[in-house]
């Protein structure tokens, strides 16, 4: 059986009262823990907890990355997109100048 006052030298044991210490500590026993974990399966879901604690941050780094690679690729599609937009403006308007001298040539043949 673990000793309850193990509990007492870790910190975040430190909000835990003297009873949840002591039960803490039955669990851990290794002759509990071949009985497996209560219903209300207390140990499991502090590993998982602690897991999570320790996953967080790291998952919230690579999503940084992430979205630092995504601005820079929506960033470089608008320069793309920007420059594409100004020729099809050219190209209009030589087409709408092509258009105007055909319209001349028309009218004078007309005439």
């Amino acid at each position: 059986m673990v000793d309850p006052d193990f509990f007492n030298e870790v910190p975040i044991f430190e909000l835990l009262d003297a009873e949840e210490r002591k039960g803490l500590a039955d669990r851990v026993s290794i002759r509990e823990f071949k009985k497996g974990d209560p219903y209300p399966f207390i140990l499991l879901n502090l590993f998982l907890s602690m897991l999570a604690a320790i996953q967080a941050p790291v998952i919230m780094m690579s999503q940084n990355r992430q979205d630092s690679k995504d601005r820079l690729r929506s960033e470089l599609d608008y320069r793309v997109n920007l420059k594409a937009e100004l020729e099809i403006e050219d190209w209009l308007q030589r087409i709408g100048k092509i258009e105007e001298i055909l319209v001349e040539h028309t009218n004078r043949d007309d005439e």
